[in-house]
């Protein structure tokens, strides 16, 4: 079977030498092998730990779609209340392409909690199949339902003339732990030359500033869905990009070790 396999990449490969059209390719594949082929169609190995690291930072999105090819594996998602979106980029040498390529939609949340029992650095695999996938350490292994896949629309996102800032993460989780759950909605507030994070409710106020900035921009941000981002972010990095601009989504973008990754967190608008 896998020579079989290799021969139809080859054959799509002809059209679509990278691997760039992950859906046709899997439609190409079960046309060519049959709707019940259930026989791996991606694998990867990686570092247990490492993935673990930056799953954490979103866990709580639920529902993901990930994407491996021989130019990266990627981790994409909304919410179901359709307040946050998360792009997460893996690169080699992060990990290894060692078959195919393909996607599967799943919950990112077992994902991560079928790592988290790893504390040391320790090589799994992932395999990819049209009904599961596989998470492989030695003789074990793991079986994870996948759901019926849905499709993946580009987006990106940036503000040319808004706030962009180089912001150290810890600082914007050192604040949240302070204010201890008092408020229900943060600021990121651009004025006077200065960033700042702002609560505030109709008895008391709190402030941090983060760094300098020109821009005059304000956006209010819902604390629930900031607070497991960040906490996530502070395990795996120090300093992040932040952007926004009045009334749009405030963008967190971040570079680890071969992986990058850009959240996006739908505006509280005043009124709502």
């Amino acid at each position: 079977m896998e020579n079989v396999y290799e021969e139809i990449v080859e054959e799509w490969k002809a059209r679509d030498p990278y691997l760039q059209d992950i859906e046709g390719f899997e439609k190409f594949l079960e046309d060519k092998l049959g709707e019940k082929y259930s026989d791996k169609f991606f694998e990867f190995r990686c570092d247990a730990k490492k993935l673990k690291n930056v799953l954490e930072i979103i866990k709580e999105v639920g529902e993901i779609k990930l994407i491996c090819s021989d130019k990266y594996v990627r981790l994409y998602g909304l919410d179901a209340s359709y307040v946050w979106l998360v792009d997460l980029y893996l690169y080699p040498p992060f990990f290894t392409v060692l078959e195919g390529a393909g996607s599967v939609d799943l919950d990112v949340k077992e994902l991560y909690q079928c790592l988290k029992n790893f504390k040391k650095p320790v090589d799994v695999t992932v395999r990819g199949y049209l009904d599961k996938l596989k998470i492989l350490f030695d003789d074990v292994g793991v079986e994870l339902d996948v759901r019926d896949e849905s499709e993946v629309k580009e987006f990106y996102m940036e503000y040319p003339f808004g706030v962009k800032a180089e912001v150290n993460i810890h600082k914007i989780y050192d604040f949240i732990k302070f204010i201890d759950k008092k408020y229900e909605h943060v600021k990121f507030v651009s004025k006077d030359g200065v960033l700042k994070m702002v609560c505030e409710n109709d008895t008391k106020s709190a402030s941090c500033f983060l760094t300098e900035c020109l821009v005059e921009e304000e956006v209010m941000i819902g604390l629930e869905y900031l607070t497991p981002i960040v906490k996530g972010l502070c395990k795996c990095l120090d300093e992040v990009t932040i952007e926004c601009k009045t009334e749009k989504p405030l963008i967190i973008r971040g570079d680890g070790d071969y992986w990058h990754i850009d959240v996006y967190i739908a505006p509280r608008i005043e009124g709502d």
